[in-house]
């Protein structure tokens, strides 16, 4: 509508109205799909990555105790909220964003060859460059991006650890250390931060400098071209128009492609927690286990941890019959703890076989033995502090 404005309307006179009336209705429809667009690309986001968050803590419910003593509470932690947030943030900014932009950088080309594909080749000939830096660009973010979100994780684990071992931290005298320790990860993750910062405030300058020189190119010939009477004031000033509107959703491109790295890397760490199969399976045609009523009996039970080198249990045999009250004892370490966490699955056995009345454990799922056996953990007592005595006075 700025060939018109200027042709007809500024320079002619004519058409006031029309024009007039064009305008307004554009800006009508370009602020109802500017909403709709905004509301329902956020709506799109915001659940698919809902989804995602409920899928990721399902699967790791489901793990068994293997998996847990492979990831610790605190990289969990940051899978479920800081990866997530990663993906949230790009998909809440990009699924608008990306479609929103891109048509309107091709819409924007299309006007330019159509006022004056000689200007267009001018105007557009130093696009590449930036667009291959952006591509070389790309893989150092989500290299610093895959950087940072460990960053976090040890600034995770470190808080759990703290956190939850408040007492002993006290106890000990250990603040200073721990606080220390925080520090340390908090400056790790600064300066992986400030790398992405500068790497990514470098695109919006070069399409600065590439849109100057585009305006330059565009001064010169388009200059010409109105002297020899090649091209309207109208047209000239629509192109311009064109080309200034389109370095912007370029620009706003360039920065979009900093969180799609982002999201990229907290993908990959989410996805490799997603394709983690189960240790303890429910086999097919698996059976509910009646009430025991006989006996428990492990028959040269063996079991080694997947990431340990040798076995922590070898040929274990015993039976615990029914109404038997059995105490299983031994030095730290020995593998009381693994024997009897064998039964309600919490790991599958790796030789041998336990059976609840004759039938092996693993043929029935793995909720089925635990709806019969009661778990008391070991809880903590609050420390009772001491009353120191005064002295009594000498005799």
């Amino acid at each position: 509508m700025v060939k018109p404005i200027f042709d007809e309307v500024l320079i002619k006179s004519v058409n006031t109205v029309p024009v007039a009336l064009t305008i307004l209705g554009l800006y009508v429809v370009k602020g109802g799909c500017a909403y709709l667009s905004t509301t329902l690309a956020a709506s799109v986001g915001q659940r698919a990555v809902t989804d995602l968050r409920n899928a990721l803590y399902e699967h790791v419910l489901k793990q068994s105790f293997t998996f847990l003593s492979r990831h610790s509470t605190g990289s969990l932690m940051s899978h479920i909220t800081t990866d997530v947030e990663k993906i949230q943030n790009a998909v809440a900014e990009m699924a608008g964003d990306v479609l929103k932009e891109g048509l309107t950088v091709v819409g924007l080309m299309i006007i330019l060859f159509v006022q004056d594909w000689r200007l267009a080749i001018v105007a557009l000939i130093g696009m590449p460059v930036p667009l291959y830096l952006l591509v070389r660009l790309g893989r150092h973010l989500r290299s610093s991006s895959e950087t940072s979100l460990r960053r976090w994780r040890d600034i995770s684990e470190i808080l759990q650890e703290t956190i939850s071992g408040f007492r002993v931290v006290k106890a000990f005298g250990m603040e200073l250390f721990e606080i220390e320790r925080f520090q340390r990860a908090a400056s790790r993750l600064l300066h992986v931060n400030l790398r992405i910062t500068r790497t990514t405030a470098f695109l919006p300058p070069l399409m600065e400098a590439v849109g100057g020189l585009a305006l330059v190119g565009a001064l010169f010939v388009g200059s010409y071209e109105i002297s020899r009477g090649m091209l309207t004031p109208g047209r000239f000033v629509s192109f311009l128009t064109a080309l200034f509107l389109m370095y912007t959703p370029v620009k706003r491109l360039s920065q979009v492609n900093a969180t799609l790295q982002s999201a990229l890397a907290a993908s990959s760490r989410i996805f490799g927690v997603l394709d983690t199969h189960q240790e303890v399976r429910e086999e097919s045609g698996a059976v509910v286990l009646p009430r025991m009523r006989r006996e428990i009996e492990y028959q040269g039970v063996g079991f080694r941890y997947a990431d340990a080198d040798g076995s922590v249990l070898r040929s274990v045999s015993f039976t615990a019959r029914a109404g038997e009250v059995v105490a299983i004892v031994g030095t730290s370490g020995a593998g009381k703890t693994t024997l009897v966490n064998l039964l309600p699955r919490f790991y599958d056995v790796s030789d041998g076989v336990i059976r609840i009345d004759g039938v092996d454990v693993r043929r029935a799922p793995p909720t089925s033995p635990r709806g019969q056996i009661g778990l008391v953990s070991g809880g903590r007592r609050p420390a009772t502090p001491s009353v120191p005595v005064p002295p009594s006075p000498p005799s």
